[in-house]
């Protein structure tokens, strides 16, 4: 197993192919806390459709994401509904291909979204 556990002031965007994970990765529920300058966030593979289980786990009480996210793109997202904190405000592209999505977050308003050019949820469950 793999902890992730903290980030950097400096760090502007991260890729992650979870295909090439070998082991079980456990985001800490503070892992995004120190990136308050993280701008794009794409966790992605190419095993979607296939029912093959992604092998990055968020706990129960995650809740943050970088305010000053432009894009969010997190295929097979597991978690219910994004972090209660979260504002949206600077989003522009929202992609979240097969995740456990019932919501996308509790407490914020659409009007937040009206910077979103890009809205993508394909196969969420609840959406």
């Amino acid at each position: 197993m793999i902890y992730v556990s903290q980030g950097t002031k400096k760090m502007l965007g991260i890729s992650l192919d979870v295909d090439e994970i070998d082991h079980e990765l456990n985001v800490h529920e503070k892992a995004f806390q120190g990136m308050r300058n993280l701008r794009f966030l794409n966790i992605y593979t190419k095993a979607l459709m296939s029912g093959q289980k992604i092998r990055l786990h968020l706990p129960e009480n995650f809740d943050y994401l970088p305010p000053k996210l432009k894009l969010l793109c997190w295929d097979k997202y597991p978690m219910r509904c994004l972090p209660s904190s979260f504002r949206p405000e600077n989003l522009v592209k929202l992609k979240m291909q097969e995740s456990e999505l019932e919501k996308l977050w509790e407490g914020v308003g659409v009007s937040v979204l009206n910077k979103v050019t890009n809205l993508i949820l394909l196969f969420a469950l609840g959406v």
